[in-house]
């Protein structure tokens, strides 16, 4: 499990800090102290400083400890027990971070939802086959939901009567509720189409090389950005569409480099 992990998300990191760390050097003629880089290769991005490099790097420090929450709890219980652990790790870090860390972290409760769901597809699976639509409804009363809370908040009299009367903690978790009633409702929305084996090619490439997307984009679009300028709304996207395409083949290549270490088992 470990092997995989640092193979998958570290090797990829690896690459897009040294490539940052170099286009900062020559482009920016910016330096970093020897400490903050000995902390960013290792995944330790807890650093203001650190987060700016390229805008994403936090995630990688979350997504690690929320590889060592899910290696301990699929390690010593089974895996229904584990998924619950991994739900009540949610909602302890969630409050930790905003009691005491403040380190800017969210989507806690997406991951212990994909654990949990993980771990029950098959019957959700065919529940969603027999039932497909209570389902839908249920994926248009998510949807519904979502834009009714964000039209609300676009009035500022009744967005500022729900901070005022729910605590900051509680809203806190809302936020991270919103990302993942966000992803149930395009999950069950789009579960027909999957049913009938449609399958989308842009998906499926963007999908494959979305780490590595994720990685570069932030730079590359805020750093350094060689492509859109303010020229008006119909230039500025037909130059998102160049970005997105050079971040993608950027993407994809150095996936290629990285896919010989992916495909590398680990000796026994």
């Amino acid at each position: 499990f470990c092997s995989r992990r640092i193979r998958r998300v570290m090797i990829p990191y690896w690459i897009a800090t040294i490539l940052i760390l170099c286009l900062d050097f020559f482009i920016l003629k910016r330096t970093y102290p020897a400490d903050w880089l000995a902390l960013t290769f290792c995944g330790v991005n807890v650093r203001i400083e650190l987060m700016h490099l390229d805008y994403t790097r936090w995630f990688v420090t979350f997504l690690l400890v929320w590889y060592g929450v899910f290696f301990l709890a699929f390690s010593q219980w089974k895996a229904e027990k584990a998924a619950l652990i991994t739900a009540v790790a949610a909602v302890v870090l969630l409050w930790v971070n905003f009691r005491y860390l403040h380190f800017g972290w969210y989507q806690f409760l997406p991951f212990s939802a994909g654990c949990l769901l993980g771990t029950h597809y098959e019957k959700l699976a065919a529940a969603y086959r027999h039932k497909s639509s209570i389902f839908m409804a249920m994926g248009i009363a998510l949807a519904l939901y979502l834009l009714i809370y964000r039209y609300s908040r676009s009035f500022w009299p009744v967005y500022r009567a729900v901070i005022q009367t729910v605590p900051p903690l509680s809203m806190a978790y809302l936020s991270d509720a919103n990302s993942l009633i966000f992803c149930l409702a395009l999950i069950l929305l789009s579960g027909k189409l999957v049913e009938r084996g449609y399958q989308s090619r842009v998906l499926l490439f963007l999908g494959k090389y979305s780490y590595e997307i994720f990685l570069l984009h932030g730079p590359f679009l805020i750093k350094y950005n060689p492509v859109i300028r303010d020229n008006g709304s119909a230039a500025v996207t037909f130059q998102f569409l160049v970005f997105l395409g050079l971040i993608a083949v950027l993407s994809s290549m150095m996936y290629r480099v990285n896919s010989p270490f992916y495909a590398k088992k680990p000796a026994r």
